[in-house]
């Protein structure tokens, strides 16, 4: 059982290089959290079209997701996370709604499928590197072996 979740927030900075695939728009966070006991209780995503400022030759950031809303989740514990993100190797839609939010709106064009997918949620759902090369070596179904090794959700 999962006792803990990371969010690593998308980059205000993007830099593509001839190297990668894909980059993102830049994006930063507004966390909604309980003041007693500091669970999670919902995420803002706000994000620059880079594209569309640099011909306007003006800034408009705009609201991309709510993370409760976008993935239909009743809340944020670790648990609900953790099925989130195993449903990611099942089911395409939510994974494509993921990925769009992971790219920050940068190239609707992309999609991420095969070897792309595996290691996108084997990076999600498993911290260290053994656990993530086993989870991507057998195709993104690796069994947790040892419950230290919680699940992390980007």
């Amino acid at each position: 059982k999962p006792v803990n979740s990371l969010f690593v927030s998308p980059a205000v900075t993007p830099i593509k290089s001839l190297l990668e695939p894909y980059s993102n728009n830049p994006a930063f966070r507004m966390y909604l959290y309980d003041t007693e006991d500091f669970s999670m209780q919902d995420i803002w995503q706000y994000f620059l079209n880079l594209t569309e400022a640099n011909e306007r030759q003006s800034a408009a950031w705009r609201r991309e997701y709510v993370l409760r809303e976008a993935f239909g989740l009743a809340d944020l514990k670790p648990l609900s996370l953790l099925k989130l993100g195993l449903s990611f190797m099942e089911q395409s839609t939510a994974f494509d709604s993921y990925f769009k939010h992971f790219m920050v709106g940068y190239d609707s064009s992309f999609s991420c499928g095969g070897a792309c997918k595996i290691s996108q949620v084997c990076a999600m759902l498993y911290l260290d590197q053994l656990a993530y090369s086993r989870c991507v070596k057998k195709g993104g179904r690796s069994k947790r072996r040892d419950s230290s090794q919680g699940p992390l959700f980007r």
